[in-house]
């Protein structure tokens, strides 16, 4: 092994190890009180390993004026890369940088136990990782900024994860907050979480930014995300993954899309953004709160608290065949421009939509918009729609089913009101009619036709009743015992 380590002046490296042996190197710049400190005029620490071996760096402060922090570099003959801070890392271009062409794992650790590490990129990335032909990739740290992105992983090592775990603040200036562009057929877990709630992912473009290309599953589990010019958690599931898992427990913000997954990997899809307070919050300004397309896996679960959407505030397209969609809004969906709630299936499966809560006041609202809810069921199973309060420009809730052999059942616990329409409207082609445990004492509450002998409605009906419709008049119904149309 030969190193070369010099501790420069104003003008130099503060560390600079350049390995041309196959044993690997290590830098240990850390004392006992975590005081010890790295400052370069180029690099704080700079690792060069050339032919073989495993580089592990540790330090608990340094400095970088002008490039980055930490450099480390394996070259082909090299294994694995292990940067372990306790305290300060910032660089004037990036706060960390790895640069792995081993065949071993990278890890990176930037943590300590009040929580305080912090990495900083001034001009670039706060950590940078580009894994060629190695092992799997573990991030860990408090705190991270960067001018580009935040936290930047590009992953092509076949057989190989990425994992990213942040417990403070990450955020981007120019890019996204947390990127991950993985090629490795073990999937992406990002967990931007602590016990308190208060972790924070913020990105110029997107919140968290997930690309998984090869396989595996990808799970997504944050405290609070901003997007400010884009989404606030996007995941796109190329063909060969698996499952897709998002998870959010404080408040989510995008201005195109609050949460975003485009799924065509053959595993199911789960988004859950709620809590036992009920006071999840997530945030579509342009588009779309939740915006979901499955194209090729199973099941899909949506469970929210409360959303705000500009055009629709959860928007699900199924496209893939023998799965099952399922959307619970326990809290307040918002629309401004099209449906509360839109759900489009086109697989074999059924479709269950529940806005409700132990109070009675989950609340979907788009009068200003188009459709409360609205379910077109083109190719699936049964449809049931169960809610507490709906409102809708057009119809507070909207069933269109044009699958053989099913059934639509409308549950309604509170009130149902349409400004220009029906409150509750249901174009049923299936054979197995219809059921609403729901009953009006106001006209225009309901409409259904159906292709089957089994009449939708039957009028006239002592609870149903029709008039001429007015312009912005209110259609409400009411709730009372289960009637079976």
């Amino acid at each position: 092994m030969l190193f070369r380590i010099s501790v420069t002046s104003a003008y130099g490296t503060g560390i600079n190890g350049e390995n041309s042996g196959s044993e690997g190197g290590t830098v240990n710049a850390t004392n006992a009180d975590g005081t010890a400190s790295v400052t370069g005029y180029y690099y704080g620490i700079y690792v060069d390993n050339f032919n073989g071996g495993a580089v592990d760096v540790s330090a608990d402060n340094a400095t970088s004026q002008n490039y980055d922090g930490i450099y480390a570099f394996n070259a082909l003959g090299g294994t694995s890369i292990a940067v372990t801070v306790t305290g300060n890392v910032t660089g004037g271009d990036e706060g960390i940088h790895v640069n792995n062409n081993g065949t071993g794992d990278v890890t990176v650790t930037a943590t300590n136990a009040a929580g305080t590490s912090q990495v900083t990129g001034l001009d670039e990335y706060g950590i940078y990782v580009d894994n060629e032909n190695g092992g799997s990739v573990t991030i860990s740290a408090n705190n991270v900024s960067g001018d580009e992105e935040g936290i930047y992983v590009s992953n092509d090592a076949d057989g190989t994860f990425v994992s990213v775990t942040t417990t403070g603040t990450v955020t981007s200036q120019q890019e996204d907050g947390i990127y991950i562009d993985n090629e490795g057929t073990g999937g992406v877990t990002v967990n931007a979480t602590n016990p308190d709630g208060t972790a924070d992912v913020t990105g110029y473009n997107y919140g968290v930014y997930v690309y998984n290309k090869n396989g595996g599953a990808v799970d997504v589990s944050v405290d609070n995300a901003t997007g400010q010019n884009q989404d606030g958690v996007y995941v796109y599931n190329d063909g060969d993954g698996t499952t897709v898992s998002v998870t959010a427990n404080g408040n989510v913000t995008g201005y195109d899309y609050g949460i975003r997954v485009e799924n065509n990997g053959t595993g199911g899809v789960t988004i859950t953004a709620n809590t036992a307070a009920g006071t999840t919050q997530v945030t579509g300004q342009e588009y779309y709160v939740i915006y979901f397309d499955n194209n090729y896996g199973v099941a899909v679960v949506v469970s929210e608290d409360n959303v705000s959407g500009y055009y629709d505030g959860l928007l699900v397209n199924n496209d893939a065949d023998g799965t099952t969609v399922s959307v619970t809004a326990t809290g307040t969906v918002t629309s401004v421009n099209n449906d509360g709630i839109d759900v489009n299936n086109y697989g074999s499966g059924g479709i269950t939509v529940n806005a409700t809560n132990a109070n009675g006041t989950a609340l979907v609202d788009a009068n200003a918009g188009d459709n409360g809810i609205e379910v077109n069921n083109d190719n699936g199973g049964a449809v049931i729609v169960s809610a507490d309060n709906v409102i809708g420009e057009d119809f507070g809730i909207e069933v269109d089913n044009d699958s053989d052999g099913t059934s639509v059942t409308v549950n309604v616990y509170g009130s149902v009101t349409s400004y220009d329409d029906d409150a509750i409207n249901i174009d049923n082609n299936g054979n197995e009619g219809v059921t609403s445990l729901f009953r009006s004492t106001r006209p225009r509450a309901i409409t259904a036709f159906t292709s089957t002998t089994t009449m939708a409605v039957r009028s006239p009906s002592p609870w149903i009743t029709s008039c001429p419709r007015t312009k912005r008049s209110t259609s409400t119904t009411t709730p009372m015992a289960p009637q079976s149309l």
